[in-house]
């Protein structure tokens, strides 16, 4: 019996098309001419918007000016001169004016005559990262729209000596588009884009080539972005599996990425823990599972392989109301692709896999006392449907093993709305990274948890600890060797990390693997129904795979890699 991945996964592009079945249906989109580097290629569209780049902060192609600040004393700028006395006189008349929240100020000192101020704390303190700058350019963004605003320009200046900050500008454009997202099924409706374009101000404290880089890396991750919330934020008519394998085709169109897509028939096949879980909704056409494989070679030797699989359960019975978001796994890992392929890291060799599935009930409805048997053999009782999602991420982990075992430099991934535990121990802004040993011995989620400070896009790292192992295992129960859901995640010690260990044990991972494996729980970021869904973490693990180490110190976020393949705290103390 294929496992998940070993059906969604091949060791390559190359080898695509001999190793999947011939019933697959493939499409594939080369592009034109080999991909420029990306300080070279042309300006990205998305969603009918640019980011584009200008040293005339005072031009009259914009309708209003962001400025986006700690303080503004670091608007030093001769081009801005008259947009800091402006609003110094403002402050002076006001002193209130910006304190609190984005102002309008109408002002004859810009063309529009519109200034939207919106001042960021970045004071050292336990509560201050770069994420604030997207904070600040989210209200900013929205404040614009309101007064009718559709060009703005970003005035944004990083604090003097703070390298943390360097590309704050960027991060307050993610800010000013993820406010001004219009949703897929709304922009179907006819409904305009509410910006035109986004330009950031080049100010002469870098090159101007410096700042258009910038702006193009920020147009691929944006890219990835739309992508990314188009999928987890469309209702489940809209994005059910069908039309998901439909969505992905469109966005991947031309873009030199493999493509191939899996019927229902070869899905059951391989998912033979999620099969007990969707059976009552399997015999209704659109509901029926759909796998979406997804796979390019960047430039050069491949020397890094980076495994991505992503839970996509369009809609979930189980769950009510905001059961549509559990597919935003699916849709991040398919927003990380989209960004890559725009960017084309060299020697990086990316593969996804993202199985869309629904949940529903009925006659053949899920039985909680059912057993099934995972791909690596182990028999599981199927506990409560409502956890699916680990279901689902233990029948794609089981295959990864073996591409793993075939690819130079593996990093997998697995990205789920996991556990509501997550968000309850986190807030809803953060992602929760919880990895096995290998993948904590090089690095990988102290490496995301620092890039996702200083890259505006902060994550939260757990440990896995034999407790979390200990709980799964069907002691009593001579059926079965794990239980899969032993109680909800709320109401359990350690909700977050008992159902990783979950998914590495029925999918053999466990016992010290030596395949470095990294689940994120992206449930909190994802699940804040109704309203537009969060895409962390698309945006570390895209600088940290596709920027070379030259475009990361460009950034500020450059992290050195650990000099040992050993865990940090088994290295000596250096003598003082």
């Amino acid at each position: 019996m294929f496992s998940l991945l070993l059906l969604l996964l091949v060791a390559g592009p190359g080898a695509m098309a001999a190793a999947v079945p011939e019933a697959a249906a493939e499409a594939t989109a080369e592009a034109a001419a080999e991909a420029a580097p990306v300080s070279e290629f042309a300006d990205i569209r998305f969603d009918g918007a640019d980011i584009n780049v200008s040293e005339d902060a005072l031009s009259k192609d914009f309708d209003v000016v962001l400025v986006i600040v700690d303080a503004l004393s670091s608007l030093t700028a001769k081009n801005a001169a008259g947009i800091k006395a402006a609003i110094e006189e403002a402050i002076t008349v006001d002193p209130a004016f910006g304190s609190s929240s984005p102002d309008l100020l109408i002002s004859d000192v810009v063309p529009s005559k519109r200034i939207v101020y919106a001042p960021v704390d970045v004071r050292d303190g336990d509560v201050t990262d770069a994420h604030n700058y997207e904070i600040a350019g989210a209200a900013a963004g929205r404040r614009a729209v309101q007064a009718g605003a559709k060009r703005p320009i970003l005035v944004c200046q990083a604090p003097p000596g703070r390298s943390g900050y360097i590309s704050a500008c960027m991060f307050a454009a993610f800010g000013v588009l993820q406010e001004t997202y219009v949703p897929l099924s709304v922009r179907g409706n006819g409904s305009p884009s509410l910006l035109e374009s986004v330009t950031l101000y080049a100010d002469g404290s870098y090159p101007v080539e410096l700042f258009t880089t910038g702006a193009r890396i920020a147009a691929a991750v944006e890219s990835g972005k739309i992508v990314a919330r188009d999928i987890c934020g469309a209702d489940p008519e809209r994005m059910n599996p069908a039309q998901a394998a439909d969505y992905i085709r469109q966005a991947f169109n031309n873009s030199g990425a493999k493509l191939t897509a899996y019927s229902p028939d070869q899905m059951e096949q391989a998912m033979p823990l999620t099969r007990a879980a969707i059976r009552a909704s399997s015999s209704v056409d659109r509901f029926a599972p759909q796998g979406v494989q997804l796979g390019f070679d960047g430039p050069g030797v491949i020397n890094r392989t980076l495994l991505l699989m992503g839970s996509g359960i369009t809609y979930d019975y189980f769950d009510g109301p905001g059961g549509s978001r559990q597919k935003c796994g699916a849709a991040t890992v398919v927003g990380i692709v989209k960004a890559l392929t725009l960017l084309k890291p060299e020697g990086l060799r990316v593969i996804s896999g993202t199985p869309f599935i629904r949940t529903s009930v009925g006659a053949d409805n899920f039985a909680a006392d059912d057993i099934a048997v995972s791909g690596a053999g182990r028999r599981v009782r199927l506990g409560s449907a409502a956890g699916v999602d680990r279901l689902l991420m233990a029948d794609a982990a089981n295959g990864v093993k073996m591409v793993a075992a075939q690819s130079p430099n593996p990093y997998v991934f697995a990205i789920s709305t996991l556990t509501d535990h997550a968000r309850l121990a986190h807030g809803y802004g953060y992602p929760v990274v919880v990895e096995n040993a290998a993948s904590r011995a090089l690095g990988v989620g102290a490496n995301l948890e620092l890039i996702g400070d200083r890259g505006g896009s902060p994550v939260e790292v757990s440990r896995l600890r034999k407790e979390d192992f200990a709980a799964n295992l069907a002691s009593n129960d001579p059926e079965a060797d794990l239980v899969a859901y032993p109680g909800p995640s709320t109401s359990v010690n350690r909700g977050h990390q008992q159902p990783v260990a979950f998914i590495l044990q029925a999918a053999g991972l466990d016992n010290g693997s030596s395949i470095p494996f990294t689940h994120i729980d992206i449930t909190g970021p994802a699940t804040t129904f109704p309203g537009v869904p969060a895409t962390t973490p698309l945006t570390s693990i895209t600088y940290k795979f596709g920027l070379s180490a030259q475009l990361q110190m460009l950034m500020g976020i450059y992290i050195p890699p650990p000099q040992s393949t050993e865990p940090a705290a088994a290295e000596p103390a250096a003598e003082e």
